[in-house]
């Protein structure tokens, strides 16, 4: 009895010690009587001024991804250890974004974030909080000046 004891409360902590991943969908936002590049060329220049270097750039396709890149831990959340502190390790995320083509423009954002956590060497996928994404998505609407049609977080 002793023993079955022991071995309940070792999976009851064990089970707390993993963290539960939630993944948050894409952010979305759209945007009337615009032009594709207008949009396109914006985020290019929003992604230079973070300092987040750029790997696939396709007008064609509308899509940019990001080269991977060091991500602030408020943009993501990667969990808490049994104490409730966030693993210290170094998060790396890289984004993806595409931008379709119309009258009516849907941005839509896709930002994954990795930790690989500095104790034990584990990988963990992170879940965005939209930080990041809205921070954009707002300096976009600031330089075009305008707002948006439709948002989904």
């Amino acid at each position: 009895m002793r023993c079955f004891a022991l071995l309940l409360a070792s999976l009851l902590f064990a089970g707390c010690a993993v963290p539960v991943q939630t993944m948050r969908p894409p952010v979305t936002h759209t945007y009337e009587l615009r032009e594709r590049r207008q949009i396109f060329d914006g985020f290019a220049a929003l992604l230079a001024a973070e300092r987040i270097k750029i790997a696939t750039k396709d007008i064609g396709k509308g899509i940019i991804v990001t080269d991977s890149f060091d991500v602030l831990p408020e943009y993501c959340d990667c969990g808490k250890n049994l104490l409730g502190a966030e693993y210290p390790g170094e998060r790396r995320g890289v984004m993806r974004l595409k931008v379709s083509d119309g009258r009516k423009i849907t941005v839509t954002i896709d930002f994954k974030t990795r930790l690989r956590i500095r104790a034990n060497n584990r990988l963990l996928v992170c879940t965005s909080r939209g930080v990041l994404e809205n921070k954009l998505l707002a300096a976009l609407e600031k330089d075009l000046g305008e707002t948006t049609v439709h948002q989904r977080d």
